[in-house]
């Protein structure tokens, strides 16, 4: 796999080799058609690739990239303000990383977590941490409830704990390293 960038700055994976296009562009522009416009992490879908990349006639080619770009352009934006992030730097999923969005940001390893550790057995399934994140940049980290232990910066957390720039949070085999966007330096303009 080898990661690209897209000219709207899209970030994806992707076979190396591929010169379709962008994945992400194009998931916006399909549910922005059919009016289901959702979230994509920008991983690399193959069943949606074969999508995207499969061969048109040139007078539907030329039909569907002139649909595509006004999507594009009326769209707006398509995801939330991203307030921070954690990334994984020890376990199975290390590298990979995972936007923190107002509102709760559950942490487990089951379909519909917000942070999906789903190659680390250790993580219980649904909730096993729920990080907190509001828009003005506080950061709140609370167990899930479940039996596993949960722990920041090596202290074991039971209620919720303020989350400070670079924390780890460790849970089953996996570190998380939290990185922050909003706080006193930066904050995303709320009003018109």
């Amino acid at each position: 796999m080898k990661q690209y960038q897209c000219p709207r700055q899209h970030l994806y994976n992707a076979p190396k080799g591929y010169d379709g296009p962008c994945p992400v562009c194009a998931s916006l522009a399909t549910a922005a058609a059919d009016g289901s416009l959702h979230r994509t992490r920008g991983l690399w879908d193959a069943q949606a690739a074969a999508l995207v990349t499969r061969e048109l006639p040139p007078e539907e080619a030329v039909a569907a990239a002139a649909a595509a770009a006004a999507v594009l352009a009326t769209a707006g934006p398509a995801l939330p303000p991203v307030l921070g992030w954690l990334v994984c730097v020890q376990g199975p999923d290390r590298g990979r990383d995972w936007r923190l969005v107002a509102g709760p940001n559950a942490i487990g390893r089951g379909e519909g977590m917000a942070v999906r550790l789903a190659g680390d057995t250790g993580v219980s399934r649904q909730r096993h941490a729920v990080l907190q994140a509001d828009a003005s940049g506080r950061f709140t980290l609370a167990h899930g409830g479940g039996p596993a232990p949960l722990f920041c910066n090596g202290q074991a957390v039971t209620d919720g704990v303020a989350l400070q720039p670079h924390d780890r949070i460790e849970l089953g085999a996996s570190t998380l390293l939290f990185v922050p966007l909003v706080g006193p330096q930066f904050m995303w303009n709320v009003g018109p």
